[in-house]
């Protein structure tokens, strides 16, 4: 999931396996990676979300 952006005030933290509410893989450093701002914002969190809603917390239902 490259979209060929570099700018580094675009980035944002993303994991890379999805947590789904496990708190030592939410906080673990090795499951962190930054992403562009587009990239985190619509094609991961979608397939991350594979059509389901968030909660207002960001955790899943």
């Amino acid at each position: 999931m490259v979209s060929g952006r570099s700018d580094p005030q675009a980035a944002e933290v993303d994991h890379i396996q999805p947590h789904r509410g496990d708190r030592a893989l939410f906080f673990s450093l090795g499951n962190l990676q930054t992403l562009c701002k587009f990239c985190h914002s619509t094609a991961k969190q979608r397939m991350e979300r594979g059509g389901r809603m968030q909660r207002d917390d960001g955790w899943a239902p």
